[in-house]
């Protein structure tokens, strides 16, 4: 697994604040779109287009939901949402192109490894490197011939065979296994092994906004009927209409999209009046639900190498305190983000912004002892926000991908809809993919 890949499948989040701009017109709707993220606002966006009657209700006070610039640091810092992955023929970088915002291409590869204070040779590196390859390999391998089914972690255990491992080389093994975890923002033991890489991809260098990936959210929310900071808490059918109850008022639409996100689904935190299928429910629960975690520190000066994009150590637990984004060539600013999956992504929702700047701190003093203590820290909890539940999705052990083709299909006769990253099969966990299947959803409407 490379460097493109052990990010490659960061989602983001950028705060951008929508204005209610007034009903798209008197009730009923012909749509409402339930949820204001990319999937929402890209479904709305083509229905408007075509001259139909449709509101967003969103239950923050801002759009964007995954996409979350925030500027509490005093400059941008998307704590959901980062990168274009893969921006050859992405429709997000179309996006950024028709609206002129800027990108920034990034190499992974210009990273630098560390290990207790040590900076890591690129010799020894790539000698850990090769037995890691031939480790994936051995599991892949023990993965295929099984009968059924296992996780990426079980096929790893077999892998080893019981192999002791010395203390550097299990510091080394938890490195690299920190990409998928960090990839997928779930555990080994959560993953499919049969499925783990069986979406679809663009081609090209990945990109950031400099920024904020916000700039789109703003730009695609102006000129459409949003209300915000309104939970719909159940969609039933009304005869003739679905009938939505907020925590405002009653809504009513000829057709409803559902583009939340599938933590919220997970949770039951809308009430469909036994509108879903069994298949539907079923999809529901099958399907995993990840979670990544940034903490951005900002500091009075920098200390590292401001040419370096990427800052890695090694740890005693995957994904803890494993990579650092520099974000000097990014922001122009004194700042590191640190990306953080699966279980110890979890363990830090827990803790105090004070403990876990400690943490962080100290795991970089293994590297620069003279690093001073920071001025700001931003830090997202996206398992403790009720309108997330967690990151993206992911395919567990036993699951092929059909779970996110069952999520895509229409219920109610066709009247209730679904978008959303967790709905499209070969772009999941992507802003991409969130965007396509709101455009699907909207296409289908409109055929």
């Amino acid at each position: 697994m490379n460097r493109r890949q052990f990010l490659a499948g960061l989602s983001g989040l950028t705060m951008t604040h929508c204005v209610f701009e007034g009903h798209a017109a008197t009730q009923p709707y012909d749509v409402i779109v339930v949820g204001a993220g990319m999937a929402g606002l890209a479904t709305a966006i083509a229905l408007q287009s075509e001259g139909a009657s449709v509101l967003i209700v969103e239950a923050r006070e801002r759009c964007g939901g995954r996409v979350w610039t925030d500027q509490a640091l005093g400059f941008p810092c998307d704590l959901g949402a980062s990168w274009i992955h893969g921006s050859r023929n992405n429709p997000i970088t179309a996006l950024a192109g028709d609206f002129g915002v800027k990108t920034l291409k990034t190499d992974y590869e210009n990273a630098s490894v560390h290990d207790r204070g040590k900076r890591i040779s690129d010799q020894q590196l790539v000698r850990w490197y090769r037995d890691y390859e031939g480790l994936l390999a051995d599991a892949a391998e023990i993965a295929e011939d099984s009968d059924q089914d296992i996780s990426v972690g079980a096929a790893l255990q077999r892998a080893l065979k019981g192999e002791r491992l010395s203390k550097d080389e299990a510091r080394a093994l938890n490195y690299f296994l920190s990409g998928i975890v960090t990839t997928a923002g779930a555990d080994l033991s959560e993953l499919s092994a049969w499925y783990l890489d069986s979406d679809q991809a663009f081609a090209g260098a990945d990109r950031l906004f400099p920024d904020g990936y916000g700039q789109l959210v703003a730009r695609l929310s102006a000129g459409l009927a949003i209300l915000t900071e309104t939970e719909v808490r159940k969609i039933a059918n009304d005869g003739k209409h679905l009938r939505l109850e907020t925590t405002r008022q009653t809504l009513r639409a000829e057709q409803v999209v559902v583009t939340v996100p599938l933590g919220v689904l997970k949770a039951n935190r809308i009430d469909f009046s036994q509108l879903l299928s069994p298949a539907k429910q079923q999809a529901i629960g099958d399907l995993g639900f990840g979670l990544l975690n940034k903490v951005v520190l900002k500091f009075p000066e920098v200390v590292w190498d401001q040419r370096i994009e990427f800052i890695d150590r090694f740890s005693d637990q995957v994904s803890q305190w494993s990579t650092f984004m520099n974000l000097v060539p990014v922001a122009q600013q004194p700042a590191l983000m640190a990306f953080c999956g699966g279980t110890f992504a979890r363990q830090m929702e827990s803790r105090s912004d004070g403990q876990l700047r400690d943490e962080a701190v100290s795991a970089l003093r293994e590297i620069y002892p003279g690093i001073p203590d920071p001025t700001a820290m931003l830090v997202s909890r996206w398992a403790s926000d009720p309108y997330a539940g967690g990151s993206y999705s992911h395919l567990p052990p036993g699951q092929d991908g059909s779970a996110y083709d069952v999520m895509a299909q229409a219920e109610a006769g066709g009247r209730l809809r679904f978008a959303g990253e967790a709905t499209i099969r070969d772009y999941p966990a992507t802003v991409h993919g969130a965007w396509l299947s709101g455009q699907r959803e909207a296409e289908q409407m409109l055929g």
